[in-house]
């Protein structure tokens, strides 16, 4: 299930908080699909504050720059305060991915799937009444 979002079904979140999750987590998905690697300096507040946080994976934070800072981006996006106080630099960023995600929209998350194909059911009518 690496790549969809699942929320913990026995928590009862609060719709801001499951909304908060469901889109901190469907960007960090989005950059992902997108090889989008954010650069940029963390604040002190921000250091201080991941120090002892923990990954996905169990790792802290601190240790994984990469995923520290595709956090950070998405906690912005998610309007979530635990991404510390963002800096200007954070926040164009965060505001270019908003606008890749509106130019690319879901599909640019989503790996297409395959289209079926069908016989067409008025053309084999026709076929079959003009025999």
């Amino acid at each position: 299930m690496e790549d969809s979002v699942v929320i913990n079904p026995f928590k009862q979140w609060k719709p801001e908080e499951r909304n908060s999750i469901l889109t901190n987590e469907s960007m960090r998905l989005f950059m992902r699909h997108n090889n989008i690697k954010p650069e940029f300096k963390l604040t002190e507040e921000q250091t201080n504050f991941f120090r002892n946080n923990r990954t996905n994976t169990g790792s802290n934070y601190i240790d994984n720059p990469s995923e520290l800072r595709e956090t950070i981006i998405a906690r912005i996006i998610a309007g979530d305060p635990s991404s510390g106080a963002p800096t200007k630099e954070q926040i164009d960023i965060a505001e270019n991915i908003i606008n890749l995600l509106k130019e690319k929209g879901i599909s640019g998350m989503r790996k297409p799937k395959p289209k079926r194909t069908r016989p067409n059911k008025r053309k084999r009518r026709r076929e079959g009444r003009a025999k």
